[in-house]
């Protein structure tokens, strides 16, 4: 397995794990009607949010990938690395069109959204593209 891979699998899996505890504690702290109305419960999960995002940026893709070739990263990694975004794109793209489509029918009658779903949306996306970045490459050493 290239080291690019693993890194790429390691971080999948760190990332569902972490995609679980953030669920847990939604559900645990009370849903939606806590994210509403307690700010600590909204602070609390949004920094766990940012440190899911932190932990893609630096540790999701190798920097050393970034930059070029190294010791650990030859042509076929780069590659790999080039088309992985697609993945992550339609991920996101798809995950916009689920949250808006299903707001958009649940809440027609009323003619707005509450406050609360479009920051939930713009957290979910970040989850999605942070954890479809990773499957991206796994796809791309898949297909080649």
């Amino acid at each position: 397995m290239a080291p690019l891979q693993k890194r790429a699998l390691i971080s999948l899996v760190l990332g569902l794990v972490w995609t679980v505890i953030l669920v847990v504690l939604f559900v645990t702290r009370g849903g939606i009607e806590a994210f509403m109305n307690d700010t600590t419960t909204r602070i609390l999960l949004s920094v766990l949010f940012v440190a899911l995002l932190m932990f893609a940026a630096f540790l999701g893709v190798p920097w050393k990938a970034r930059s070029g070739r190294g010791v650990d990263v030859d042509e076929r990694d780069l590659e790999i690395l080039r088309r992985a975004p697609r993945v992550q794109l339609t991920a996101m793209m798809l995950t916009l069109a689920a949250w808006v489509i299903g707001l958009t029918e649940f809440y027609w009658d009323q003619g707005s959204i509450p406050i609360m779903w479009p920051y939930l949306m713009m957290l979910t996306t970040i989850l999605v593209s942070t954890l479809a970045q990773s499957a991206g490459v796994l796809i791309g050493y898949w297909r080649s």
